[in-house]
């Protein structure tokens, strides 16, 4: 559900109450199209963000904080130039639109006062930020609209502020029984029978939507399905008259935009899905969310900083996933063509095995061979079916010439396999980490919201990649490349990474009640195989698949039942590039007999004396599987 009319109206009134007669101390604009006001009043520092971003337009007070971009971008500059230390006189919303103002009070740089409007137009892909002066002329937007976007409204410093158009729509306040039925029956809907169909009431609220300001296709549904509970044909239960489908719709319009007039409070609820994200978000509680857990908050800003914190903390996830994912991509595709070259230069080094031949049989042959001959015939007593075998020859040489020409190729042939076998066998063995690698991001790529673990495991993906080289680091957020004192700067400051925070293997539980870890990625991959899991332990891995560690526990009760290994190798097979098969082999061993080769990359190991199970992946016995109530709590001690 998108930040609508009602949504702005609890925000403004939350920020005229914390705000208002508030300076404006500070600046920032960390995302291209946010901004971040630092404001401080009786009460302390409040912080107010401003988004013109198409899907997350929005203005309200937050306790959350970011960096600042190297360089100011030019609206940042603008602002903090006509309206730092400006005093907030008051924040109002434009009556029934998406579009508040902030009436501010400062000085220009002669000292002469000024009255400035910082505007913020929060309605979808076009979401701006406008200051204008006293007079009403733009001093700069955030995004700059000129003739060629828009002949309506030009939004560029100099132009007069033109308000966007209007919508031509019923006025809620002029919402009155007539008016409504005159809605209804211009698009064929009025006096409709009781109780409404489902297809007839969402043409009601498509009606409502299209032809009453301020109300958005959540609120509009809202209003007809608490009116559809008012419609009757016949007397209500209490005895008085059923109200006919026109009054029911005002009624309920009056209901829902009670806390914008100020008639009654506003109770910000957020609605919850089961895998954590936030479904829906109103400014007062709907009806159309009863099947979904219920968050309420105090404030409105409190929960637009959850629910946007939430949706941005997932964007931010997948981008770095996918970034990832293209490095990860590029790197295999970079190393496969070096791996394709290898075996070819390899190929042609083999080749050269003949020439040896060639030249032990002219050896052999001196004194057969015609001087000036283009090829000469002779057995090789060397093969075990004693071949005849035709050998060319060079004319323009002495037969021992040929010779000699022949066993340099062959050395040459020789030197070149040496060096690309070992040269080749790297090559794949980084084909074989960059899969690891994959089948990693695979596992963290789940639906619903990333926990703090996943972005954990993501960070040290990327912590990894980084340190191998595949990804370059990222400059400090705040870091400014001018400006610094002179001398050799910090690791931090030039861009090396700050060390993730270590993440926590997956946990599960057979049917058993045996223990099940799961490894996310190649440093817990490691921890698990090398340093967690006992001798005794089970060990498990798909057979010649990239997928994660897997370590079964042992515990006194006795030896491993079929099942335990069975659920186990299920957990392995789906938290790898096999997901999607069936009959995954999966190999187990005693941890006691896996690995780590001396130089191998992370992740890496080698076994013996295992044994292999066929296993088909389903995501409901994972769920199954998973202990309920517990968040990936840290593995139990070795």
């Amino acid at each position: 559900m998108p930040y609508d009319n009602l949504m702005m109206a609890a925000a403004v009134a939350e920020l005229s109450r914390t705000v208002a007669g508030g300076r404006i101390q500070k600046i920032s604009q960390p995302e291209r199209l946010e901004l971040l006001l630092h404001v401080y009043t009786r009460e302390g520092m409040r912080r107010v963000v401003i988004s013109a971003d198409p899907v997350r337009a929005r203005l309200h007070l937050t306790r959350r904080d970011k960096g600042n971009p190297p360089v100011p971008p030019p609206f940042c500059l603008v602002l903090r130039k006509r309206i730092e230390g400006a005093r907030i006189e008051s924040v109002e919303q434009v009556p029934w639109e998406r579009v508040a103002a902030f009436e501010l009070s400062t000085h220009d740089e002669l000292g002469t006062p000024r009255r400035l409007r910082l505007l913020v137009e929060a309605m979808g892909k076009h979401s701006n930020v406008v200051l204008v002066d006293e007079a009403g002329v733009i001093i700069d937007a955030l995004k700059r609209i000129g003739a060629e976007e828009n002949r309506y409204r030009l939004l560029v410093p100099g132009e007069k502020y033109i308000p966007p158009p209007p919508a031509g729509k019923l006025d809620p306040d002029q919402a009155d029984e007539a008016a409504v039925r005159a809605v209804l029956t211009a698009r064929g809907l009025a006096d409709l029978p009781a109780p409404l169909g489902d297809v007839t009431a969402t043409s009601v609220a498509d009606a409502v939507r299209k032809d009453i300001r301020g109300l958005g296709p959540g609120l509009a549904a809202e209003v007809v399905a608490r009116a559809t509970g008012s419609v009757a044909d016949t007397a209500s239960a209490a005895g008085a008259p059923g109200l006919s489908l026109a009054a029911a719709l005002v009624k309920a319009l009056a209901e829902v935009i009670a806390p914008a007039r100020g008639l009654a409070p506003f109770s910000p609820t957020a609605y919850i899905d089961g895998d954590g994200s936030v479904a829906a978000f109103s400014a007062i509680p709907m009806s159309g969310y009863a099947g979904l857990a219920t968050r309420s908050f105090p404030e409105p800003g409190e929960m637009l900083d959850l629910v946007y914190g939430r949706a941005e903390q997932a964007t931010r996830f997948r981008q770095t996933l996918e970034r990832l994912r293209r490095a990860i991509e590029a790197a295999q595709t970079r190393v496969s063509r070096r791996a394709e070259a290898q075996r070819e230069e390899l190929a042609r080094g083999r080749e050269h095995q003949q020439e040896l031949t060639w030249g032990e049989l002219i050896k052999q042959n001196l004194h057969q061979i015609t001087a000036g001959a283009a090829e000469f015939t002779a057995t090789d007593w060397s093969d075990p079916d004693q071949r005849q075998v035709t050998v060319p020859l060079d004319p323009n040489l002495t037969p021992v010439e040929n010779a000699q020409r022949y066993f340099k190729r062959y050395a040459r042939g020789k030197k070149t396999v040496a060096g690309a076998t070992p040269r080749l066998a790297a090559t794949e063995n980084e084909l074989r980490y960059l899969e690891e690698v994959a089948s990693s991001l695979a596992v963290l790529d789940q639906p619903g919201v990333p926990s703090p673990e996943d972005e954990a495991a993501l960070a040290e993906v990327r912590a990894e990649l980084i340190a191998a080289g595949y990804v370059r680091p990222e400059p400090a957020a705040g870091h400014r490349a001018a400006g610094k004192a002179a001398g050799k700067p910090s690791a931090r400051a030039a861009g090396a990474p700050a060390a993730p925070a270590a993440s926590s293997p997956l946990r599960f539980v057979t049917s058993s009640g045996r223990e099940v870890l799961v490894g996310r990625n190649n440093r817990q991959n490691d921890l698990l195989t090398l340093k967690t899991a006992r001798p005794d332990d089970l060990w498990l891995h798909v057979k010649d698949i990239p997928g994660s560690h897997v370590i079964l526990r042992r515990d006194p009760s006795g030896d491993f039942t079929e099942t335990d290994i069975v659920e186990a190798a299920k957990l392995a097979a789906y938290h790898s590039r096999g997901r999607q098969s069936s009959r995954v082999p999966v190999d187990y061993a005693p941890r006691s007999h896996v690995r780590k080769p001396s130089g191998a990359r992370p992740g890496m190991v080698i076994y013996d004396h295992h044994r292999t199970v066929y296993v088909t992946p389903e995501a409901a016995e994972v769920e199954r599987l998973r202990p309920k109530g517990l968040v990936n709590p840290p593995p139990s001690d070795g």
